[in-house]
C-alpha cells in the first residue's frame, strides 16, 4: 500500500490535522464559524488520507454508556459519508484561496473523489494497528500534573488554589485578588487524549481553559509548538501560557460537532470548505508523509509491549467471514502494499494534516453540549 500511495500520490503532500475527530472542530458561537483544534497527529500527509481518517471516524460513536464505550456505525464504514458534497466544496475552497480558475473542475473533482476512495481501506488499517496496541498499553505519561488532577477533585482546595497561582503567573493581577470561593472549576468530558477544565471567576479575573497533557512527550511537543503558531496567525484559539505537563488557552463561546452534526450535507460541505486553508499552510514541520511510518511505530511499540498474533473478537460487526486472528507479519505486508500504491498515484498530495479529526462529543457535565 505504501509503495502504490508514493507512486500515485506523491504530489498530494500537504500539512494535514490527521485526527479531526467531532471534538476536535469547534463552530464560534459569535460567526457560526468552523475552528479546528488539537494538533498533535498533525504532520504533512497526502491529503486523501486527512480527508478520509475525518470521514471515516464520523463511524465512531464515543458516547457509548456500555463497555467499552465506543459503537461503531456498520454502515459508515463501507463507504466515505457525503463524499461527493464535500469534495465539491473543497476543490471550491482551495480554487478561491489560490485565486484559481478551474480548467476542469469536474476533473478535479473526480480527482480528489478517487484519492479519498484509495486512503479509505488504509484509515481502517491505520485503526487496526493502533487498536492493537492501545490492547496493551498503560497510559502513563509520567507528568506529576496529570496525578495531580487525576486524583483531586475540581472543587477541591488544592485545585482551587492551583488553578488561581496558574492565572496568577499567566494571566497577570486580575487573578491575584481572587479568593478561592470566587473560583469555578468544570471538567470538561469527552476528551481522549487530555483533561481540559473550564476555569472562571466570579470576580473579573479572565476565564479561561487548562489543558493538562498525557499524550507522548513528542505528540504534546508538536500540538504544543502548532498552537503557538497558530495562536500567533489569530487561528483558533490563543495561547495564554504553557508549562511542564500542560498550558492555558483562551476559552472560544462555541459548541462541539457530533455525529449527527457533521453528516448533515450542508455542515460535511461547510467542513470540507475549510480544510484548504489548513491544507495550503507552511509549518516547521518535515514534509514527508507519516501515516504509513505511524503504523510502522505502533506496531514496534505494540510488539515491544509484548504483543503477538491478535485475536479478533466481533462485537458490533455482523459479517462472519473475518479472520479469527492477524499477524505482525501479514499487516506490515499489507503497510508496504498501501504504501507503495500511495507513492505511485498521490505523491503530489502531501499537504498539513490534522491526522485526528473524529467523532466525539465533549460537554460540561450534563449543563451543556
Amino acid at each position: 500500500m505504501e509503495n502504490w500511495a508514493n507512486e500515485l500520490f506523491e504530489d498530494t503532500v500537504v500539512f494535514c490535522h490527521n485526527d479531526l475527530a467531532c471534538a476536535n472542530i469547534l463552530e464560534l458561537n459569535s460567526k457560526r464559524e468552523l475552528v479546528f483544534i488539537d494538533w498533535e497527529f498533525a504532520s504533512y500527509n497526502c491529503r486523501g488520507f486527512d480527508i478520509a481518517m475525518h470521514l471515516s471516524e464520523t463511524a465512531v460513536d464515543f458516547r457509548d454508556p456500555t463497555p467499552p464505550g465506543i459503537k461503531f456505525s456498520e454502515e459508515l464504514t463501507d463507504n466515505p459519508p457525503n463524499l461527493h458534497g464535500f469534495v465539491e466544496a473543497y476543490i471550491n475552497a482551495d480554487n478561491e484561496l489560490k485565486n484559481r480558475i478551474p480548467s476542469d473542475r469536474s476533473g478535479e473533482i473526480s480527482k480528489l473523489i478517487q484519492e479519498v476512495e484509495f486512503f479509505w481501506p488504509i484509515t481502517h488499517l491505520f485503526w487496526a494497528c493502533f487498536v492493537m496496541k492501545l490492547a496493551l498499553v498503560k497510559y502513563n505519561c509520567g507528568v506529576d500534573m496529570d496525578k495531580f488532577f487525576t486524583e483531586n477533585d475540581p472543587s477541591s482546595e488544592v485545585i482551587l488554589q492551583k488553578v488561581i497561582n496558574l492565572g496568577v503567573d499567566f494571566l497577570g493581577r486580575e487573578w491575584k485578588n481572587t479568593d478561592k470561593s470566587q473560583v469555578n472549576v468544570k471538567k470538561i468530558l469527552g476528551g481522549q487524549s487530555n483533561h481540559i477544565f473550564y476555569i472562571t471567576s466570579s470576580n473579573s479575573a479572565k476565564e479561561y481553559l487548562l489543558r493538562i497533557h498525557r499524550q507522548e512527550d513528542a505528540h504534546v511537543f508538536t500540538d504544543t509548538i502548532l498552537f503557538s503558531i497558530f495562536s500567533e496567525r489569530g487561528i483558533g484559539p490563543k495561547l495564554y501560557g504553557f508549562f511542564n505537563g500542560g498550558r492555558l488557552e483562551e476559552y472560544l463561546p462555541s459548541r462541539t460537532l457530533d455525529a449527527v452534526s457533521v453528516l448533515k450535507p450542508e455542515i460535511s460541505r461547510k467542513i470540507g470548505e475549510s480544510f484548504p486553508k489548513y491544507h495550503s499552510m507552511n509549518v516547521p514541520l518535515s514534509k514527508n508523509r507519516r501515516c504509513f511510518q505511524v503504523m510502522r511505530d505502533v506496531l514496534q511499540q505494540y510488539q515491544n509491549l509484548g504483543g503477538g498474533d491478535f485475536n479478533l473478537f466481533p462485537t458490533h460487526v455482523t459479517w462472519t467471514d473475518h479472520p479469527d486472528s492477524i499477524s505482525l507479519e501479514n499487516l506490515q505486508k499489507e503497510i508496504n502494499l498501501m504504501e507503495s500504491w500511495t507513492n505511485e498515484i498521490f505523491e503530489d498530495t502531501v499537504v498539513f494534516c490534522h491526522n485526528d479529526l473524529a467523532v466525539v462529543c465533549q460537554y460540561f457535565g450534563a449543563e451543556f453540549q
